[in-house]
């Protein structure tokens, strides 16, 4: 059908003019017409509200006759029309089909899906159609995946057809493409993804306790799965012609990675789709299985490399973006990897007389499982992704996704890649010291320390890390740079916060940790919410690889930056609170009569101490005489932040951080530091309108030292918050 009557079609306001056309529409494009009215009626009315399930039966039957009486109204107007022609007088009406295919499927015991499917669709793309057509075909396609899986018949044959779609394509040149045809193979790939995710699964045998017949036999569907049936054609005519298809959308290539993935991840388990089966088949190919997905992405970045091909744009063969991103897509899926294995042990799958040697095979196959996969990422897979980091180590996007690539392999294998974090550490710092200074370094790097900073052996080894990556950061976020680089402020404080959750005692420790200049830095943090979008520059290569100049998205990541700061705060502080052997107020003391403080007992009480000695350590401000410590800083940027823009939903974490201050310094202190934040909050506005009175102020400082708890303060602070900027508002009015 052509876009013009399609466009006729689904305009509401043209359904009178029917009439008015119909003497010119052909007997086969009238019934067409009626049956798209009747989808799009139904899918606006009744599918979306859920109906009834009747309702949703009934228009099931409307929708079968109409399509079979466009059938047979084609063959008797004219003998010669094929199921092609036919079906393409249907596009508008399995258009809509496929917005409603996925919830009608389950509902479907008597066949008519599959009597469409096989009558109509199949062959009317198995011969030359339109690629526009193919393309619904292919949609129709993915959203019957899950009913795919239990017509195990129909479903070879559609596999079939799609590989078919994507391998006619292969090797034709951008200039030579036909109207339609690089969206239909995209939908081909994604279809493919969709029904190779769902590795098993159960038929419907009985609806309304009526049994179908037609059905396969309840066991055909679980026995084999798509992957088992279809695997060497997947590789090598869909994934090795992949090079070949250059125009090919990576969005779709992409989901078809992932498809591919989560079949297999679903295969090794001891059970998918309510079935329990026997994983032992599927744990032994996997590790060849993976290797051969992979394997077309690691060869051409690594001719890329060894060609010394320059990038000349982005989602093209030659970016390395586009291989890394088809990896990351497999080993995105693989984030269960681990748990899978374990399935089969944890709970018996057979009778009680077998389970002791059924759980020790599948505990054998697991580890086989598990150290040939481990052997693949160390001899094949690593060294690859090494190279990339150090070919394209100063192109910053190219490093992006690289690091992105080893934080699904290191979250899939934790800690059973200790072997190989040496390697990734050392490869982490080189090229972030040499090369692009991009923030997902520090984000890859906060991801090995949660994976295995619980490894007494390691955190030395990840504290060395930071060391190298902060002093560089700290840098570079000094001055101007810390509102240009929000990003870099929240994957920084996310590497320290895991720190002092798993390696505290090592890393507060640290002589080469600058902790006053880490800690300075976060209390300016605080107040990033409070400044306008990051000034970023472009997007290219060229220019800071962690900014952004869209305005809402800055703001968005200004925000999420001091909540990265403040969790910081609050980790830090109640680990201070709690291994710390004397007070702030004994630590001002001390260091305000000259003496020197006592040599902690242990590593943590010698990180606390660290962290009291920046709270109360005073130094006197320029051109001010009241002095300046860390802790004065802090309380002074939660309460600008809480005054000055941090939204509602943050207010949490700053009450945190005041909470802590107040319970560890036993009031006094804290009431010193809240009084000169208060003081220096701006009562007058620019235009020299008042914010708030002093006994408002006044008042606001009473009632925060009178309340410890965290939620009370959370609840103060937001009406007192609203009632400052409600009095502005009034005088500027008046």
């Amino acid at each position: 059908m052509t876009h013009a009557f399609k466009n006729f079609f689904i305009q509401p306001n043209l359904w009178s003019n029917y009439y008015t056309f119909s003497s010119f529409l052909s007997p086969i494009l009238s019934v067409t017409f009626f049956s798209t009215r009747l989808i799009i009626t139904h899918t606006n009315i009744f599918v979306p509200a859920y109906p009834a399930l009747n309702r949703i039966v009934g228009f099931r039957f409307q929708l079968y006759n109409h399509v079979q009486r466009l059938q047979m109204l084609a063959v008797s107007a004219n003998a010669q029309v094929t199921a092609s022609e036919v079906l393409r007088e249907a596009e508008a009406c399995l258009f809509m089909l496929t917005t409603v295919a996925k919830r009608l499927s389950p509902h479907d015991p008597e066949g008519h899906i599959s009597s469409l499917i096989s009558g109509l669709v199949l062959p009317g793309l198995a011969g030359p159609c339109p690629f526009p057509l193919q393309e619904v075909g292919c949609l129709l396609y993915m959203e019957l995946s899950h009913w795919a899986a239990c017509h195990p018949q129909l479903r070879r044959q559609i596999v079939a057809q799609l590989i078919g779609i994507v391998e006619n394509a292969a090797g034709v040149e951008t200039s030579g493409l036909q109207p339609g045809q690089k969206l239909a193979v995209g939908a081909a790939l994604s279809a493919l993804g969709s029904l190779s995710s769902v590795y098993r699964a159960t038929a419907s045998t009985a609806f309304n306790g009526v049994a179908a017949s037609h059905l396969p036999p309840a066991g055909e569907s679980t026995r084999t799965g798509l992957l088992d049936e279809h695997w060497p054609d997947l590789i090598q005519r869909v994934a090795y012609n992949l090079p070949r298809l250059s125009w090919v959308p990576v969005y779709d290539a992409t989901h078809f990675f992932t498809g591919i993935g989560r079949g297999l991840i679903s295969s090794i388990g001891s059970g998918g789709g309510g079935v329990d089966f026997d994983p032992h088949s599927a744990r032994q190919v996997l590790p060849s299985r993976l290797a051969q997905i992979c394997s077309v992405s690691l060869e051409c970045l690594t001719k890329l490399m060894d060609d010394n091909v320059a990038v000349t744009g982005a989602d093209v063969l030659t970016d390395p973006r586009v291989w890394l991103d088809y990896l990351a897509a497999i080993f995105r899926t693989f984030g269960c990897f681990l748990r899978r294995l374990e399935d089969g042990t944890k709970q018996p799958q057979w009778s009680a007389g077998s389970v002791p040697t059924e759980q020790n095979s599948l505990a054998v196959s697991a580890q086989t499982c598990l150290s040939e996969c481990l052997r693949l990422v160390r001899e094949c897979i690593w060294p690859v992704v090494a190279r990339v980091l150090t070919h394209y180590a100063t192109r910053a996007r190219p490093m992006e996704h690289a690091c992105r690539l080893i934080r699904f392999i290191v979250r899939c294998f934790s800690v059973h890649l200790r072997e190989l974090l040496p390697e990734i550490a050392e490869k982490i710092v080189l090229a972030y010291t040499t090369g692009s200074q991009h923030s997902s370094f520090l984000y890859l790097a906060s991801v090995l320390v949660d994976e295995f900073g619980e490894l007494p052996d390691c955190r030395v080894g990840l504290v060395r890390v930071y060391e190298a990556l902060g002093g560089p950061t700290l840098k570079m976020l000094h001055g101007p740079g810390l509102a240009q680089q929000p990003h870099t402020v929240e994957d920084l404080y996310r590497l320290c916060t895991r720190l002092v959750q798993h390696c505290a005692a090592v890393f507060l420790a640290s002589e080469l940790v600058d902790l006053d200049e880490l800690c300075d830095t976060a209390a300016r943090s605080l107040n990033l919410c409070c400044t306008g979008p990051s000034a970023g520059l472009s997007g290219d290569d060229t220019s800071g690889p962690n900014s952004s100049s869209d305005d809402s998205f800055g703001s968005s990541a200004n925000t999420s930056a001091s909540a990265a700061a403040a969790r910081f705060f609050i980790d830090l502080l109640i680990f201070t609170g709690e291994a710390a052997e004397i007070t702030p107020t004994q630590v001002v003391q001390i260091l305000s009569s000259g003496g020197r403080l006592s040599t902690p007992s242990s590593p943590s009480s010698l990180g606390a101490q660290r962290v009291l000695i920046w709270l109360t350590n005073c130094t006197p401000c320029s051109g001010s005489d009241v002095p300046d410590c860390g802790g004065q800083r802090l309380v002074s940027a939660c309460l600008q932040a809480c005054c000055l823009g941090y939204s509602e939903e943050r207010f949490p974490e700053l009450a945190d951080i005041i909470h802590h201050l107040k319970v560890m310094t036993k009031n006094e202190l804290f009431l010193k530091w809240l009084t000169n934040a208060v003081t220096s909050l701006p009562i007058l506005r620019s235009d020299g309108l008042i914010h708030a009175t002093m006994e408002q102020i006044a008042d606001f400082k009473e009632v925060i030292m009178k309340y410890v708890y965290v939620c009370t303060i959370f609840f103060i602070l937001i009406p007192v918050v609203r009632l400052l900027w409600i009095i502005s508002e009034v005088h500027c009015h008046a």
